[in-house]
């Protein structure tokens, strides 16, 4: 798990992570360093999916349910 104020990932980053049985990769759009309303464990992430029509925003994904960084 992320710790609070020190995310690991950055904006523009690409990144993977999982949603409805399928792996998803994407674009971080939003920072959430300190997490969101709905916890403040650790980092989530906004990040803009560009596959397919039309492009969808997933909110408030959790660091620790990013599968890897594609480096």
């Amino acid at each position: 798990m992320g710790k609070l104020g020190y995310p690991k990932y950055k904006l523009d980053d690409i990144v993977s992570f999982e949603c409805d049985g399928k792996t998803l990769s994407g674009k971080v759009a939003i920072v959430d360093a300190y997490g969101t309303f709905g916890q403040n464990e650790e980092p989530s992430y906004d990040i803009m999916v560009e596959e397919g029509q039309p492009w969808t925003l997933y909110k408030h994904i959790r660091e620790s349910w990013i599968l890897n960084d594609n480096e």
